[in-house]
């Protein structure tokens, strides 16, 4: 990957990237059914961050081929899914197990490639070519952020789950 990036870079081209985090040792029961459920208030701060295009949850896409005996995890003497693979979430709200968080980043769109755009003042398409500095992906800054986000949502749900307002 590192000499794809760097070839990219050189050519002043850029690649789309995900970031995974792995957020353990949640008490059972944070979310809310609903609106104010941990998937759905995960991706709705991870969306805004700038450049993401998708947040996946546990198996994300590859559970839409799955069976529902193969999907469900079984859950253990401790009261929680076990498994490499158990999901982290149910019904909105936090089983115990680790929750597999992974947000999709589109590649930057400041190249220094030649690209066809419309030129306003005039009407026309032209060429635009931007110069300066430009990172090739955006996975290395965004996983600071993806963290944060995770956290900062995280301590929400909580104090909700508290009664704080």
């Amino acid at each position: 990957m590192f000499k794809l990036v760097q070839s990219l870079r050189k050519a002043g081209d850029s690649i789309g990237s995900s970031v995974e985090a792995k957020i353990s040792n949640l008490p059972l029961g944070v979310g809310e059914p609903w609106f104010e459920g941990l998937e759905p208030a995960l991706a709705r701060g991870l969306m805004a961050i700038p450049g993401a295009r998708g947040v996946e949850f546990g198996r994300g896409r590859d559970s839409v081929t799955m069976q529902g005996s193969e999907h469900n995890d079984p859950w253990g003497i401790e009261q929680v899914p076990v498994g490499e693979d158990a999901d982290g979430a149910l019904g909105g709200m936090s089983t115990g197990a680790p929750l597999r968080v992974r947000v999709h980043f589109k590649p930057p769109s400041s190249i220094s490639v030649p690209q066809m755009t419309l030129h306003l003042p005039s009407g026309e398409m032209r060429e635009l070519q931007i110069g300066g500095r430009h990172d090739p992906v955006i996975a290395p800054r965004a996983t600071p952020v993806v963290e944060a986000v995770c956290r900062l949502i995280i301590a929400d749900l909580l104090q909700l789950r508290e009664g704080w307002s």
